[in-house]
């Protein structure tokens, strides 16, 4: 039985005021199935984004754990001392890189599903991506 808290609406989690994406929405997967809860990342509850492992081999976001550091650098899991981050298993990264995602500009008309590894690229060049001031309106709004 896990204790991990159930984030089945959990969306992609924002730094306050500074717009850094941590973990993936959960929902933007089309074959997360039952691993979502062994993909998340225990601080943002989302899909783990640029996966580290602690020396206590717990795994979070990139970007989550280093916020966490600025408070506390023990570990969120287990509050062992957090001295040195390092790559995630090989296994933890092909599964990630199998996973399907849909663009999150779904709601202005993108209907691609990419895998996980090409997400980002796929962001960069999509022509359903918000432009200029509506783009940093959208996203005070609605993230």
């Amino acid at each position: 039985m896990s204790s991990r808290m159930d984030a089945s609406t959990v969306t992609v989690v924002h730094a306050p005021l500074s717009g850094i994406a941590l973990g993936y929405d959960r929902s933007r997967f089309v074959n997360l199935s039952d691993f979502a809860d062994e993909l998340s990342c225990p601080i943002c509850l989302g899909i783990f984004r640029e996966p580290v492992t602690t020396s206590c081999r717990h795994v979070f976001c990139k970007q989550c754990i280093k916020l966490w550091s600025l408070k506390s650098m023990t570990c969120p899991v287990d509050r062992k001392r957090i001295r040195k981050l390092h790559k995630p298993p090989v296994l933890l990264e092909n599964i990630l890189s199998k996973l399907r995602i849909r663009c999150e500009f779904e709601e202005f008309g993108c209907s691609k599903v990419v895998a996980l590894n090409s997400f980002d690229e796929h962001l960069k060049c999509c022509d359903f991506k918000p432009k200029g001031t509506f783009k940093r309106l959208f996203h005070w709004i609605f993230k």
